[in-house]
């Protein structure tokens, strides 16, 4: 270790050091891919290591909620190598223990009644995270397909490619929502869940911890917890996918039971219009153009009829997906047989998990009427002309009556514009209106916020069938965009900022523009990340760590060691004239931290800067962005 001034050594490993750690992950995935049946003991060597405890730092450090005080009133402000290396023996000690959270209760979407969110010290969100790393690489490859919520790799867009390639001619839909998942997970379940996979007792005793934690309301005492994930937890989600991973391996089961058959029988009336097909290609009594005019007939006719029976007894269906805690499943088969499998996944859900499924949401949909999943409407036509679509790799292809169809709510979307203060009114009434709240910002900071809406709705929705439709959310972000400009302006009319802006609302001196959609065509194009690779894992774990402001000098002086100085977000920042002056200087640099040592950090928060200091800043800035 290198001497520093003051005489203090410093605690930051050597890069050799940093990469074996990082080495020990990715073997950690390796032994837990190859060796399904192996129980993992001393896994704390690895969650409290000060390798891994910086990773998970810097995983976090950037996330704006991560400002926001706990009920220990401390924020990821001033975090140092010191504090990373005092939880690292804390953690290997097994004397770290999780302090309540401060709990808040925040309104539902479209609802009167609130929920309830638990905002964690930020610095226990650092072991949270270290944690939570360390036993997703244990569970992940234990996870089955069928699950996309909250995984490396998997998101909204593979489950909708999940239906997409799997859920194929269902007749009926189950829509199911679990009562309070989170909050109604059973510890005791959960525990016995944990130890058939991890034997080492300090980090069970860490899982425990999180668990218990409880939480504080506004002028109360602590109240530990009996039961659930505490929300806003790093690692709820996580918990949650190994408490419901027992009901993914259940309806595996379940599907080997029910499903039946390899394919369906061929239809009657399809077979009949085949043979009249081949009936008048052979007739050589009748003239060319009665021949091929007698052809084009029965071919219209034909694409009409489904080629198989739609209900075929001796074949039956079924297919599963979860994103969180939020699955549906789809049904070739009866009514009745449907019905059956929605109670005995209610059963599975009460006896060996103790979950409730929410009756009021749960429900069974026809699959020619629409079912919701992720945003998405979810339908099949009925006997549907065969129709021509553009498939996944852009090639065109006909697809049969009874094709799925997957959908952007374009009016729910609109709905959410209106909420949000882009727009007044549905339908006729619809009038786009200012973002008040971003009058005072720059050109270029108007433009960049209005593309990040319209970018993030094209890409959201790229695989939906009716994608031209979401021309109507960006004519109205456009609009929107255009009177806020108009007001900061002080024009009047949408035309009148056309005529200085033109109609690409370009800022002359960058050459920003608002950004509308080349097409919106159907691509059928599903944003999906695909396998984990180890070795670009490694990588990016070695860049996280290796490049961590934690192991460098000051930024005003060069001494060390240090501490971060933390900001929430460099975008509501730069048009703020109230700042103080080290503020302002890192939103010109666009930074949210930055490495200072104890001294100049407390004059920082005093605003007590120098002028040799100020400059000095400006300077090694300069340097570090270089």
């Amino acid at each position: 270790m290198r001497k520093l001034e003051g005489g203090k050594q410093s605690t930051v490993r050597t890069l050799a050091g940093i990469i074996e750690k990082c080495a020990k992950l990715a073997d950690l995935y390796i032994t837990s891919t190859e060796n399904p049946d192996i129980k993992f003991n001393k896994l704390i060597h690895l969650i409290g290591s000060v390798e891994v405890l910086t990773l998970a730092y810097e995983r976090i450090k950037s996330k704006p909620g991560n400002i926001t005080p706990g009920a220990d009133k401390r924020t990821l402000d001033g975090t140092s190598i010191e504090i990373i290396s005092k939880l690292s023996k804390d953690i290997m000690a097994g004397t770290y223990k999780f302090s309540p959270s401060r709990r808040k209760y925040i309104p539902k979407p479209g609802k009167t009644e609130k929920r309830p969110l638990g905002i964690a010290s930020p610095r226990e969100k650092i072991v949270q995270k270290a944690i939570q790393r360390v036993l997703e690489i244990v569970y992940e490859p234990r996870f089955k397909d069928t699950s996309h919520g909250f995984r490396p790799g998997k998101g909204t867009h593979s489950a909708r490619r999940y239906i997409y390639r799997k859920m194929k001619y269902p007749k009926w839909f189950i829509e199911a929502d679990i009562t309070k998942c989170f909050d109604k997970i059973n510890h005791e379940k959960l525990r016995n869940l944990i130890t058939k996979k991890i034997t080492c007792q300090k980090t069970l005793a860490r899982v425990k911890s999180a668990l218990k934690s409880g939480y504080i309301e506004i002028g109360g005492v602590a109240q530990r917890a009996r039961e659930g994930t505490p929300q806003g937890s790093v690692l709820s989600p996580l918990l949650c996918n190994i408490y419901l991973h027992e009901l993914d391996a259940y309806m595996e089961s379940l599907k080997k039971e029910f499903d039946k058959g390899s394919k369906r029988k061929t239809n009657p009336e399809y077979i009949k219009v085949q043979r009249e097909i081949k009936k008048v290609k052979a007739d050589s009594e009748i003239t060319k153009e009665e021949h091929e005019k007698a052809i084009k007939e029965l071919q219209k006719k034909i694409r009409k009829i489904p080629s198989k029976k739609s209900m075929d007894p001796e074949y039956k269906k079924m297919h599963y997906v979860r994103y969180a805690d939020d699955f549906r499943i789809s049904v070739i088969g009866s009514v009745e047989d449907t019905k059956h499998l929605k109670e005995k996944v209610k059963a599975f859900l009460k006896e060996e998990r103790k979950l409730t499924l929410n009756e009021d949401k749960t429900i069974i949909t026809k699959s020619t009427s629409k079912a919701f999943f992720l945003g998405t409407e979810i339908s099949r036509s009925d006997g549907a002309e065969k129709k021509v679509i553009q498939n996944e790799r852009g090639k065109k292809t006909r697809i049969g009556g009874n094709y799925r169809s997957r959908k952007a709510p374009t009016k729910k979307l609109l709905g959410k514009l209106v909420k949000r203060g882009f727009m007044r009114g549905i339908g006729s009434t619809a009038r786009a209106v200012p973002r008040m709240r971003r009058t005072n910002r720059e050109h270029p900071d108007i433009l960049t916020y209005f593309n990040a809406v319209v970018r993030g709705i094209r890409n959201y929705y790229s695989f939906a069938a009716n994608r031209s439709n979401l021309s109507k959310v960006v004519w109205m972000a456009w609009k929107s965009c255009a009177l806020t400009l108009a007001k900061k302006f002080k024009r009047k009319t949408i035309k009148k900022v056309v005529d200085k802006f033109g109609k690409e609302l370009e800022h002359k001196e960058t050459g920003k523009k608002f950004y509308k959609p080349d097409n919106l065509v159907r691509m059928n194009h599903f944003n999906v990340s695909g396998e984990i690779n180890l070795e670009m894992t490694r990588i990016k774990w070695t860049n996280k760590m290796t490049k961590s402001n934690l192991g460098k000098t000051c930024v005003i002086c060069g001494k060390t060691p240090v501490e971060m100085h933390h900001v929430r977000k460099i975008r509501d920042l730069k048009n703020d004239m109230r700042l103080d002056w080290f503020t302002k200087q890192m939103a010109l640099i666009n930074r949210k931290q930055v490495p200072l040592c104890k001294e100049h950090h407390r004059k920082v928060h005093n605003n007590s800067l120098n002028i040799i200091e100020q400059n000095l800043l400006k300077e090694n800035i300069g340097k570090r962005k270089k």
